[in-house]
């Protein structure tokens, strides 16, 4: 419920200012977006190739860019709590996802937010992100590197699926409690994969991520030959 994380938002003493806008059957148009009451951007009417969401939203609604393949980059304002289920979904020349400011209030990252963003090369999960969704930056062929941030607790299911060029050091974080079936499988070229030994759900050993509780290989240099394994 975007409207009711807000309401709590909102109560931290965080003001909104509306500038140049018209109030059209019951949302706010503002230079080519619509956000609705529950300051949830709804549509976007602009050609832009480099967007910037207004400050005055909290959350970037499901398929609001999905399939559009004009966008090359997106500069999301620190107000987004949000992203929605498929809100950039296969943009394949999006190539730059700024968190402005860090992304200090950005906490959710929903499923398949940028599934497919193929040419996306740049991102930084904001330090205050505590889910990413399943499938949310599946097939994100081009990124090279990625950060777990301390803050994350819900990585999902092939989360991070088909990012063939995902190279260097996988580090999960102490406070990760649920990493999903194939969130970092698909040929991906991690060189190094590390659990935090304070880390109360998962290890690592021998370059592998293990779950505690019955000894699952969650992902490793070995993990095509313990699937089939498993399948027999």
């Amino acid at each position: 419920d975007y409207g009711a994380q807000y309401a709590s938002y909102s109560n931290a003493g965080v003001s909104w200012t509306l500038d140049h806008v018209d109030y059209i059957d019951g949302d706010w148009v503002n230079y080519g977006w619509t956000i609705n009451q529950d300051h949830v951007v709804t549509a976007y009417n602009g050609t832009d190739t480099d967007i910037i969401i207004p400050s005055t939203a909290a959350a970037i609604n499901a398929n609001l860019f999905k399939d559009n393949k004009t966008i090359t980059s997106v500069t999301i304002p620190n107000t987004i709590i949000i992203v929605g289920t498929y809100a950039f979904s296969s943009c394949t020349n999006l190539k730059s996802v700024i968190f402005k400011n860090g992304g200090t209030n950005t906490t959710t990252i929903e499923s398949s937010a940028f599934y497919h963003c193929s040419s996306l090369t740049s991102l930084i999960i904001p330090d205050s992100a505590t889910h990413i969704g399943g499938s949310a930056f599946y097939g994100c062929m081009a990124l090279t590197s990625i950060t777990i941030p301390n803050s994350v607790t819900y990585i999902g299911g092939l989360a991070f699926y088909d990012c063939l060029n995902l190279t260097g050091d996988l580090l999960i974080p102490t406070n990760v409690t649920y990493i999903g079936y194939g969130a970092f499988t698909g040929w991906t070229k991690f060189t190094t994969l590390i659990v935090d030994e304070n880390n109360s759900v998962y290890y690592s050993q021998n370059n592998c991520i293990i779950r505690k509780s019955d000894k699952a290989l969650i992902v490793g240099c070995k993990i095509q030959s313990f699937q089939m394994m498993s399948n027999l």
